[in-house]
C-alpha cells in the first residue's frame, strides 16, 4: 500500500470494490495501479495489486496526439497560405501596374502605394504560416549560429522598444549546424521580439546567448517541445525579465493564432516552432508569472549534410 495516493479513495469507500488510478511520483514517473478484493471465507481478506510504470507509454501517446494535431493544423495552414498568396500576387501586381500608370503620387497613386505595402505585410504573414507548416522553401547549408545572430544584432537592437535593454553573449567557436539562414534569422527575430513585448510598459532586460551542450535527455527542466535524442546540440537562449507565463499558457504558446497580447496575431512563435521542426530541433520553455521567461532552442550538430528527406 506504500504507493497508494492520498485522497484517491473516499473514507467510506467499500473495500469490496476494485479500484484503479495513477500516482505521479516526484521524479516524474507515472505509476498505474489496480487492486482487486481478495475474498476469503465470504469476506475480504486482502487486496491483489497490479502496478506498472506507464511513463513512457503515456509520453508516446501524448506525443502522437500532439504530432497528429500539428500535422492537421499544418495542412490547413499550408493550404490557406498558398491560396492567399496567389490572391495577394494578383492584388499586388494590379496595384503596381495601376500605380505606374498614374502620373501623380497624390490621390489615387498614394492609395495604390498603400495597397502595395499592405499586400507585402500580408505576404509576410503567409510566409509565417508556411514556416509553421514546414512548407516554406528550405535550403540547408552549413551555419554558425553565433554568426547568424551577430549579422542581425543591430537590426534586433533597432527593432525592439527602447524600454528593452538587449545584451548578446555569443560563443564564437560553435560546432556547425545545417540550417536555412533566412529561417534561422526569422526564428531569432521572433524570439527576441516576443521577449521584448513581454516587458509590457516597464523597462527590462533581454539576453541572447548561444553555446553548445551534450544532452543525454534527463537534465532538461521546464516544458520541452520536440525531441532531444542523446547527442551534441547548439543552442540559442533568449531570456527576458517580463511578465512571465503560467504552465497552462506555456502549453499553448506555439499554437497558431494563440496570443497573450491584445494586438498579437499569434503567428510569430508558431512560425518559430515550424522552423525548429524543420531543423529537427526542440524548444525548452521556462517561465512563471511575474518571473520572466527563457526560451532555449536546441539544434542538433550536423557532421554531414542531412538527407533531402529532412527538408519539408
Amino acid at each position: 500500500d506504500a504507493i497508494e495516493p492520498n485522497g484517491e479513495l473516499a473514507e467510506d469507500a467499500s473495500p469490496e470494490l476494485a479500484r484503479r488510478g495513477d500516482t505521479h511520483l516526484a521524479d516524474g514517473r507515472i505509476i498505474e495501479w489496480h487492486y482487486y478484493p481478495l475474498v476469503r471465507d465470504g469476506g475480504v481478506g486482502g487486496r491483489i495489486w497490479q502496478i506498472r510504470d506507464v511513463t513512457e507509454q503515456r509520453r508516446l501517446a501524448a506525443e502522437i496526439v500532439e504530432r497528429q494535431k500539428l500535422e492537421s493544423v499544418g495542412m490547413v495552414a499550408s493550404g490557406v497560405a498558398h491560396d492567399f498568396n496567389n490572391l495577394l500576387a494578383v492584388i499586388q501586381g494590379n496595384a503596381t501596374l495601376a500605380r505606374r500608370a498614374t502620373s501623380s503620387e497624390d490621390g489615387a497613386g498614394r492609395f495604390l502605394g498603400d495597397i502595395e505595402r499592405a499586400t507585402e505585410r500580408a505576404s509576410e504573414l503567409t510566409e509565417k504560416l508556411l514556416a509553421y507548416a514546414g512548407k516554406s522553401p528550405t535550403v540547408l547549408e552549413e551555419q554558425n549560429l553565433s554568426a547568424v545572430v551577430g549579422e542581425i544584432q543591430h537590426l534586433l537592437e533597432v527593432s525592439i522598444s527602447k524600454r528593452a535593454s538587449l545584451a548578446c553573449n555569443l560563443v564564437d567557436e560553435l560546432p556547425s549546424i545545417y540550417g536555412d539562414v533566412s529561417q534561422l534569422r526569422q526564428m531569432v527575430m521572433s524570439l527576441v521580439l516576443n521577449a521584448a513585448e513581454a516587458l509590457s510598459d516597464e523597462t527590462g532586460n533581454v539576453w541572447v546567448r548561444t553555446g553548445s551542450v551534450y544532452l543525454v535527455g534527463d537534465e532538461i527542466d521546464g516544458q520541452i517541445f520536440g525531441n532531444t535524442p542523446r547527442g551534441r546540440y547548439v543552442y540559442l537562449e533568449v531570456e527576458d525579465t517580463g511578465c512571465g507565463m503560467s504552465p497552462e499558457m506555456v502549453s499553448q504558446i506555439f499554437e497558431p493564432f494563440y496570443s497573450t497580447k491584445f494586438t498579437g496575431r499569434g503567428l510569430g512563435l508558431a512560425a518559430t516552432m515550424g522552423v525548429v521542426r524543420t531543423h529537427r530541433g526542440a524548444v525548452r520553455v521556462r517561465s512563471e508569472p511575474d518571473g520572466g521567461s527563457t526560451f532555449t532552442v536546441y539544434i542538433p550538430v550536423g557532421e554531414e549534410k542531412p538527407a533531402a528527406a529532412w527538408v519539408n
